[in-house]
């Protein structure tokens, strides 16, 4: 889950940047979305009194010969905290922050995995 000022601007990186498909949220309130991310879902929520605190990170595995594509994609449409380079543990990443200063990292999958 992380927390933002306003869905509208949340949406449109969500969305329009990462590409993330949004799925049907059983509360109706106009105050969440959600989208469904492999297996996973994250849940985005709004705060009326929304203070940016940069706290919120999560990661989501992109399939192993799919990273590179992706990676250019995203970078093409914002703004990249950390390029995309090649981790310890023999697997890339890059850094992207929301509009609202949480950090969503991306990560190529173990090609094990």
């Amino acid at each position: 889950m992380v927390t933002v000022g306003d869905l509208v601007i949340a949406k449109g990186f969500y969305e329009g940047i990462l590409g993330f498909k949004e799925i049907v949220c059983p509360l109706q309130d106009g105050k969440r979305i959600w989208y469904k991310i492999g297996n996973q879902q994250l849940h985005v929520n709004l705060q009326e009194k929304y203070h940016k605190s940069g706290f919120g990170h999560f990661a989501v595995s992109v399939e192993y010969d799919q990273y590179h594509n992706y990676a250019k994609q995203v970078s093409e449409l914002g703004k990249v905290s950390c390029e995309s380079k090649e981790f310890a543990d023999g697997v890339y990443r890059f850094f992207i922050d929301d509009p609202f200063s949480n950090t969503v990292e991306i990560h190529q999958e173990y090609k094990n995995a």
